[in-house]
């Protein structure tokens, strides 16, 4: 699947295999977190450890694997290197509550009129939490929870609208694209809530700047 971000821009949502062979992307060892790295024209190789990447290297690509988590592809004008840059960002619950969006945005400080796509990740009637996962959110989270009736200490949960709605805070000035499949609902997608220990692979979403 190409993701149509920017003219500027080169982006998928593909099987991490056989993306990985059609296009040589830097990922990381991801451990739900919210560290992140700035990809210099050497990269950082597979084994350093964090959540998102970001470069200003033109035809440089960056991704992240996901499976019910969000993916975020990002695209702008850093107010920081005074350049354009692509950004891949992945987000589950975790990283969330670990302000992942927050540390990503202020580490680059985009200007007005950036981009942003956001993958299929698990929709709210398939992702059931407990009430530690929205303490570890914050209040502003219960938005976005209905209680699982006869089950008082179990929510389900909007993460990806949750999501948006930080970016949104972060600022108005950007146009926010959310794919609207569920990975646990859609049977081609990769899930970990439907697939359990089955689950044998993930998706890559990659971004590049055209060269």
């Amino acid at each position: 699947m190409r993701i149509d971000i920017h003219a500027n821009v080169e982006a998928g949502f593909l099987n991490l295999t056989k993306n990985q062979k059609a296009t040589p992307v830097i990922t990381l060892k991801q451990v739900h977190g919210a560290k992140g790295y700035q990809i210099k024209a050497d990269g950082v190789g597979n084994r350093s450890e964090g959540d998102w990447l970001w470069t200003d290297v033109l035809g440089l690509s960056v991704g992240v694997a996901v499976a019910d988590c969000t993916a975020f592809l990002w695209y702008g004008q850093s107010s920081k290197m005074n350049t354009p840059f692509v950004a891949a960002i992945h987000a589950g619950w975790r990283g969330t509550a670990a302000k992942i969006i927050e540390e990503a945005y202020d580490t680059i400080r985009p200007k007005e009129g950036w981009a942003l796509w956001a993958s299929p990740s698990i929709c709210q009637k398939h992702f059931e939490v407990g009430k530690e996962v929205l303490d570890a959110l914050g209040e502003a989270a219960s938005r976005f929870a209905k209680p699982v009736r006869g089950r008082p200490e179990k929510f389900l949960l909007d993460l990806k609208a949750f999501q948006i709605e930080i970016w949104k805070q972060k600022s108005s000035k950007g146009k926010i694209d959310s794919s609207p499949l569920c990975t646990y609902c859609e049977s081609n997608l990769y899930s970990y809530r439907r697939l359990g220990p089955q689950l044998k692979n993930r998706h890559l979403a990659w971004i590049r700047l055209k060269e």
